[in-house]
């Protein structure tokens, strides 16, 4: 019987041969550099091919190749949401560009904070749990522009380049290098984003918040809060062997001068002090191209201490006399955006106080930690979150365990009394 050698039969033939190519270029990528692909393929595909000043601007997607334009000067102050391909939610289609984001559709994003990248893409549009060759390939044809890439195929491609600790740091583009990350990770050369659950307390978790002094690690609670910078892998290795989750704090929104990390902030970021904390200043959540790559320094080194989760503070400066023009919208996409790049590392996010903004921020956040709700008559505004099946942990600090502890209980708050300076005292409720 001869064979068959009809259109559909070279349709299969150059399906075939065109998956073994684009799997020996992946290969190839290994020993090629930066400016021998860019000689391959004309244009850009990513902004890293692009000069001072510019980014590589795709019609429309976030794969293929693009073109190196100018970063917009100004941005009219809109509110147009779009979906950045970096899975960021920005208030116009400028806004992302100066950033050095494409945009990947319009309107909010609407992955939400479970967005988690892990090189699983294949097969396109019904994924199977495991990373194999296949999904180097397809990356490398969303790369090339062969693909049609949805919103879904970006969070799980973007994975490149990698950080210190080998985890994915999304740069919202899907370039050759995605695919290279996906083949080691295929080969079982790395290994990333393989299913680590994310910490989510339940309403009634018992803990301990304490920021200065030597680590009382004999507190019975389940889950410690702790100083990032502060505290020492050997204390949270300790917690760990003891059952405890381990949280670490940070401010996110003001700059502290003693922090080891102190010299990255530049003076234009920096504005008014805090009326409780003068040595502290606020700084200006918009420029994210100036405080993004030190936020993700931050949450990159508490998953090298192994922390669970992170407790970012200070994320209310909208309603602060900051020095900066901050808006609502402002302050949610940049909480948003904490929440969104806690999860891709893995770690568990809790909102801090911020209570006017529960409705548009539960969703992205695991739990959240309020101080004096009860003082302030400002407790109903929390039940989003034990409502939702989240814990909500609290401090007073000036009234009295008789004063809160029974309505705390009886809505399933996790509430005590701290002093001011966080040591380790307390009086809990449960």
């Amino acid at each position: 019987m001869g064979i068959r050698t009809g259109p559909y039969s070279y349709r299969i033939f150059a399906q075939i041969l065109s998956n073994l190519v684009l799997c020996g270029l992946v290969i190839l990528g290994f020993l090629l550099t930066p400016g021998r692909c860019k000689e391959i393929y004309p244009g850009c595909f990513s902004n890293q091919d692009c000069k001072k000043g510019e980014f590589c601007w795709r019609k429309e997607g976030c794969g293929g190749s693009g073109t190196c334009v100018p970063l917009p000067e100004v941005c009219i102050q809109v509110y147009d949401p779009v979906c950045g391909c970096d899975g960021r939610t920005y208030a116009n289609a400028c806004e992302a560009h100066l950033a050095g984001v494409n945009v990947a559709y319009a309107g909010e994003c609407k992955n939400g904070p479970e967005c988690i990248p892990d090189g699983d893409v294949a097969p396109q549009g019904s994924r199977d749990g495991q990373v194999n060759i296949g999904d180097a390939v397809l990356a490398l044809r969303f790369a090339l522009g062969l693909e049609i890439v949805t919103e879904e195929d970006r969070c799980h491609a973007d994975v490149a380049p990698l950080g210190k600790n080998q985890q994915p740091n999304p740069d919202g583009q899907i370039i050759i290098g995605d695919a290279l990350v996906i083949l080691r990770k295929a080969l079982g050369l790395i290994d990333f984003g393989s299913g680590k659950e994310i910490w989510k307390p339940a309403p009634g978790t018992t803990w301990q918040w304490q920021l200065t002094g030597e680590i009382d690690t004999s507190v019975e609670a389940e889950m410690f809060d702790v100083d990032l910078f502060g505290t020492p892998v050997e204390v949270i290795q300790e917690l760990h062997r003891r059952g405890r989750k381990v949280i670490c704090y940070f401010s996110a929104g003001t700059y502290e001068p003693w922090r080891p990390d102190a010299s990255k902030f530049s003076e234009e970021v920096l504005g008014k002090p805090l009326k409780d904390w003068p040595d502290e200043r606020w700084l200006d959540i918009r420029r994210l191209d100036l405080l993004g790559p030190i936020m993700k320094a931050r949450l990159d080194l508490a998953v090298e201490k192994g922390c669970d989760g992170v407790e970012p503070d200070n994320v209310d400066a909208y309603q602060n006399d900051s020095g900066f023009p901050l808006t609502y919208e402002d302050q949610l996409l940049y909480n948003r955006w904490l929440a969104e790049e806690a999860h891709r590392r893995g770690l568990s996010v809790g909102l801090k106080n911020d209570l006017d903004q529960i409705p548009d921020l539960e969703s992205y956040f695991d739990w959240a930690l309020n101080e004096e709700c009860f003082s302030y008559n400002e407790c109903e505004k929390l039940l989003p979150f034990v409502n939702n099946g989240k814990a909500v942990f609290g401090v007073e600090y000036e009234l009295d365990p008789a004063d809160f502890c029974a309505r705390a209980n009886q809505v399933g708050f996790s509430f005590m009394k701290k002093r001011l300076d966080l040591d380790a005292w307390r009086l809990p409720c449960w």
